[in-house]
């Protein structure tokens, strides 16, 4: 029970990972494969709550090793044209997110927490946002800052909702192990 507020803070930095590129030279220092891989290892344990989720394993499972193979090539210096797996493996990973989301907002709000809305209209506003982002549209300087500048309000966004809602889960467990001893000390 008490693995569940961790999982969550553990998909908010995902997210993190997903949202900022550092880069050195043509490296990413922090991979999207980490965040993927992050996200696996949490999809068992949200499975307590929403056994649903478990069947995100397997697109999860593909997009690390998209995310790894792209990796390493780009590590290597090669570059293949890959259009068709991005535009590929960019809509399975729209879907896993709007999936995830909709799980952890369904299961806030079972457990009566405020958070449920909130993450719900981050996930439609994240999904928005990720579809707009791949579309070939040809933006100004103005254009661009500012679409980067809502991606990133977005994505802080959801990040605090997530941990803002994990601390809840938190709590949620507390109480119900207090109740818990008062009922068994009774």
């Amino acid at each position: 029970m008490n693995e569940y507020p961790k999982a969550v803070s553990r998909i908010a930095v995902s997210y993190l990972i997903l949202f900022f590129s550092f880069k050195l030279g043509t490296i990413e220092c922090i991979p999207h494969w980490i965040a993927y891989w992050m996200i696996y290892n949490t999809l068992e344990t949200i499975a307590v709550y929403e056994k649903s989720v478990m069947l995100l394993r397997s697109l999860t499972i593909l997009l690390i090793g998209y995310e790894l193979i792209s990796w390493l090539l780009s590590a290597f210096g090669v570059m293949i044209d890959q259009s068709f797996l991005t535009i590929f493996f960019l809509a399975l990973s729209l879907y896993l997110h709007y999936q995830l989301l909709t799980n952890l907002a369904d299961i806030a709000q079972r457990h009566q927490c405020s958070q449920a809305k909130r993450i719900r209209q981050l996930r439609d506003a994240r999904t928005l946002f990720s579809t707009i982002s791949v579309l070939p549209i040809s933006w100004n300087m103005t254009g661009m800052i500012i679409f980067i500048a809502i991606g990133l309000i977005i994505s802080i966004w959801l990040m605090r909702t997530l941990y803002t809602y994990s601390y809840d889960e938190k709590l949620l467990v507390r109480k119900q192990a207090q109740i818990a001893r008062a009922m068994e000390s009774s």
